[in-house]
C-alpha cells in the first residue's frame, strides 16, 4: 500500500501476519521490535489517551526487543499515563510489567524516583478500581511485605509508607471479602 508519505506495508489478514511473524528467528524479532520502538519514539508524543497508547506500544516493543532497562522506564510511564486517562486496566498491566522487569534491570538503570513498593501500590490501586479484588489483595500483600522489610527505623517516612501499605492491604482485603 502506498500513500503520499512513502511506502507502507500492511497484511490484509491477521493469520498471514501471524504466519510471517512466526517465521522470524528470535534475533530477527528482537531487532524488528527495537526498530519499531525507535520509530515510535521518533514520532511526536501527543497528549492524553494518544500519549498513553504510544507509551503502551513502546513498552510492548522494548519488552519484546529484550531491552529491559528501556522497557521498565516506559512501562512505568505507560502505567502513569494510562491511569491519568482513566484506563485503569491498562495501567495495572503496565505496572505489573514494570514489576516483572524490576529485578532484571540493574539498580543504576532503574528510575530513581520510584521503587518496587511504589509499583506494587500503583498496581494494587489500579486493580482495585477495575474490580479485581483478589489481584489487588495479592499486589497489596507484596507491597506490605516490602514496606515491613524495609522499615529500618522510626523515621517518619517509613511510618507513613508502612501506614499506606497497611491501608492499601486493608482496603483490598475488605473488597476481596
Amino acid at each position: 500500500e502506498t500513500n503520499g508519505d512513502g511506502e507502507r506495508y500492511r497484511f490484509r489478514h491477521a493469520l498471514v501476519q501471524e504466519a510471517a511473524y512466526d517465521e522470524l528467528l528470535p534475533s530477527e524479532r528482537r531487532t524488528l521490535h527495537a526498530a519499531y520502538a525507535r520509530c515510535i519514539e521518533a514520532r511526536p508524543a501527543g497528549a492524553g489517551a494518544a500519549a498513553a497508547s504510544r507509551l503502551v506500544e513502546l513498552a510492548h516493543h522494548w519488552t519484546a526487543a529484550h531491552d529491559s532497562a528501556r522497557a521498565l522506564v516506559v512501562a512505568i510511564e505507560a502505567g502513569d499515563a494510562s491511569r491519568a486517562v482513566y484506563a485503569f486496566a491498562e495501567s495495572a498491566r503496565q505496572y505489573e510489567r514494570a514489576i516483572e522487569l524490576w529485578d532484571v534491570v540493574t539498580a543504576d538503570q532503574r528510575p530513581s524516583d520510584r521503587d518496587l513498593a511504589d509499583l506494587y501500590d500503583a498496581a494494587s490501586a489500579a486493580a482495585t478500581v477495575v474490580g479485581d479484588a483478589s489481584r489487588a489483595l495479592s499486589l497489596a500483600k507484596h507491597q506490605l511485605d516490602i514496606a515491613e522489610a524495609s522499615s529500618g527505623g522510626p523515621a517518619k517516612g517509613d511510618r507513613a509508607r508502612r501506614a499506606r501499605a497497611h491501608e492499601r492491604y486493608g482496603l483490598a482485603a475488605w473488597l476481596a471479602g
